[in-house]
């Protein structure tokens, strides 16, 4: 059976690399005093219809949404900054206005499957509410780039401004001016009339729009302070950065300024992108909130993680006899028991007694067929690289001791069990 076309199984080097970035995120942005929020997968559809328009591409073609038996419209989220809102409203306006969250999890959009792109895909989402100053601006960027220093991916920044209400329009009304006679694909004929700015972001007609109009020579004068503060407080930053007038982004929230980070080797796919919404907490039915954030494509940026396959040897594999089953199962839920203690103080021990007892905490596992001998047991601690192997035979139950085996070296050594125990109690 085939997994739904734009669907996949995570598994291991893959699944480890996600369990990295999600768990690097959380340890890193809660460290920033930003919280963690969780929202449903599915809300009521009015929620990103109100946020995206309804006009959108992702509203006009992507959502999965259906009918739930109240006969209520709900759809599987499509990306996490409009439910975030929502949660802000519902929950943090009023004991909170400003406040910074994050969020990990699925999204799902009905678009065609390429590379780095699927129809459930993962977001690592970060929004700041109530602060609408330049330096905010340029801090969530900041931390987006220390974010993905810490992980060793490169990045290209590109920046731009998508105007204000002032502005935006007379740039709106230029473009649909100038496209008003090129032969446009169906999609930027519809843009046209409804968001003409999305033009911009046509990958079909990209070569006919060489010489369109940008938006910087329309800017209002606030726009234009506002942008040129952000860019000093990022060179401030030492962030190397480039303006990209023609960057705008797929959501039509968006206000002010906007971003896309790019790894080197693809700059058509961005990594994490994000900007303002400084109108969108409003228009979803909150106090007016300034707003911005940022997402990050979870399977795109695992891509240039550095490979986690472990190469060290670690932790502990308890192999036995038949016979010695009982007592092995005994040594296994001792070891679990102890594993987390701390080593007495008034003990002075051998080396590689401590390294055992590290080991046990790093890792720990226990044969779980008993009719396999020694050889075949020993294999399988030596290709899933255990440290060190615990052999248990009729000896080992007789004596209530442990014989241990060092895969990383020549050392094998015997621990009576009541001592092991007496050095971490």
């Amino acid at each position: 059976m085939q997994t739904i076309k734009g669907t996949y199984d995570a598994f291991g080097d893959n699944l480890k690399k996600i369990i990295f970035l999600e768990n690097s995120a959380r340890s890193f942005f809660s460290s920033f005093d930003f919280q963690e929020v969780r929202t449903p997968i599915i809300e009521y559809q009015e929620v990103f219809i109100k946020s995206l328009g309804d006009v959108s591409d992702i509203v006009m073609h992507q959502l999965y949404s259906f009918k739930d038996k109240d006969d209520s419209l709900v759809v599987l989220r499509p990306e996490g900054t409009a439910p975030a809102v929502r949660f802000y409203i519902k929950n943090l306006q009023y004991s909170e206005p400003r406040a910074k969250v994050f969020y990990i999890g699925p999204m799902f959009r009905r678009e065609k499957p390429q590379k780095g792109r699927y129809r459930q895909f993962h977001q690592i989402g970060c929004e700041i509410f109530g602060f609408d100053s330049p330096e905010s601006d340029a801090y969530l960027i900041y931390l987006a780039s220390k974010f993905l220093d810490s992980l060793n991916i490169e990045y290209i920044i590109s920046i731009n401004s998508v105007g204000c209400r002032i502005c935006r329009p007379k740039y709106s009304e230029k473009i649909r001016q100038y496209t008003e006679n090129k032969d446009l694909c169906p999609d930027c004929i519809r843009r046209r009339k409804e968001n003409p700015l999305r033009i911009l972001d046509c990958k079909v007609d990209s070569e006919k729009l060489q010489d369109i109009p940008l938006i910087n020579d329309f800017w209002c004068e606030k726009c234009r302070e506002k942008f040129e503060q952000v860019c000093k407080y990022l060179s401030d930053f030492s962030l190397k950065f480039r303006h990209e007038p023609k960057l705008v982004r797929g959501l039509d929230y968006y206000t002010g300024l906007v971003f896309e980070f790019f790894h080197p080797s693809d700059q058509k796919s961005a990594i994490l992108a994000g900007g303002r919404y400084d109108y969108l907490v409003e228009f979803m039915g909150g106090n007016p909130t300034p707003a911005c954030g940022f997402a990050i494509g979870v399977e795109r940026v695992s891509n240039y993680i550095q490979n986690l396959t472990q190469t060290q040897r670690q932790g502990v594999f308890i192999s036995y006899l038949q016979d010695a089953k009982d007592f092995a199962f005994l040594v296994f839920k001792t070891m679990n028991e102890i594993r987390n203690k701390p080593i007495g103080n008034q003990f002075k021990i051998q080396p590689y007694y401590r390294e055992f007892i590290n080991s046990i905490r790093d890792r720990i596992d226990i044969n779980l067929e008993p009719f396999k001998g020694f050889k075949a047991q020993l294999r399988y601690a030596d290709g899933r690289l255990y440290k060190f192997v615990v052999i248990l035979g009729k000896d080992e139950v007789t004596g209530e001791f442990l014989s241990v085996k060092n895969l990383d070296g020549s050392e094998q050594f015997k621990i009576p069990l009541k001592e092991l125990i007496s050095l971490l109690s």
